[in-house]
């Protein structure tokens, strides 16, 4: 019987998967509220720490964002780049899901990945 998987094996393989088996998303990472990266797949070029603390100020200024302007609590965040997009959403009440995409993907798709994304890390992080 093989021994259980840990969590850091569990998110690495969650998110190899994700990146994998998706057109639509090219890298993905899981960043503590405070910007720390906890796991990431990302295209080689990407600094895992940069995209970590730029996704955690992102989220920050999202949320004071929607509850200035009376709209929530924040589900997601898009940013829309000339070369492509980010998607920020929560994974649990400690992490959020970061989710990058190139510039011509089906939006929907890829919000839908992200939010699935999101639920599987939020289920292994407990």
């Amino acid at each position: 019987m093989a021994a259980p998987q840990k969590r850091s094996e569990q998110l690495a393989e969650t998110l190899r998967t994700l990146v994998s088996g998706s057109t639509d998303i090219q890298g993905v990472a899981v960043i503590s509220m405070d910007g720390l990266v906890i796991a990431a797949e990302l295209p080689s070029k990407l600094d895992q720490a940069r995209v970590g603390a730029v996704a955690a100020g992102i989220l920050s200024l999202s949320g004071r964002s929607v509850g200035q302007l009376q709209r929530g609590e924040l589900q997601q965040t898009l940013i829309q780049g000339s070369d492509g997009n980010v998607i920020i959403t929560h994974a649990g009440k400690n992490a959020a899901f970061v989710a990058l995409t190139g510039k011509d993907v089906n939006l929907g798709m890829a919000f839908l990945e992200t939010r699935e994304g999101a639920q599987k890390v939020s289920e292994i992080l407990g």
